[in-house]
């Protein structure tokens, strides 16, 4: 089966990117409890890196898949008022809003990410390193 719009193929690999990225920021955070950088950078600030570009990754795939609504398939689904950006006489699903919701909360993570940074930086945090603690908890 093939991809009707050129468009909807540049969505595919914008969304398979970004998720891929996302994948590859889950499986790294799973060593943050026994690595605190990677190539001397902070674990964190770089898996908050990765979250916003996969953000960006997602938004381009978000932007350009209205763009492929123009197609002669979608034309033929939803009638000849199709258009780029103009949908005719079909209506917008829950995945589209479901992607949007999950590429907020993709920023949203790449900022508590930074603010990790900040509480494991903190003078408190690294007097208990010293002292020898490994798993620090501060309340």
């Amino acid at each position: 089966m093939l991809i009707a719009s050129g468009f909807w193929q540049a969505t595919s690999i914008f969304l398979a990117a970004g998720i891929l990225l996302l994948s590859a920021v889950a499986f790294i955070s799973v060593f943050t409890m026994c690595f605190q950088s990677i190539m001397k950078k902070s674990i964190f600030n770089v898996c908050g890196l990765l979250q916003a570009i996969a953000g960006l990754l997602l938004i381009l795939g978000l932007v350009l898949y209205p763009a492929g609504w123009g197609s002669d398939k979608v034309q033929g689904y939803c009638g000849p008022d199709a258009s780029p950006y103009q949908l005719g006489l079909c209506s917008m699903g829950w995945a589209f809003y479901t992607a949007l919701g999950g590429t907020v909360l993709t920023f949203i993570c790449a900022v508590f990410s930074a603010q990790a940074e900040i509480a494991t930086s903190s003078d408190k945090v690294q007097e208990e390193i010293e002292e020898g603690k490994s798993l620090i908890c501060l309340l």
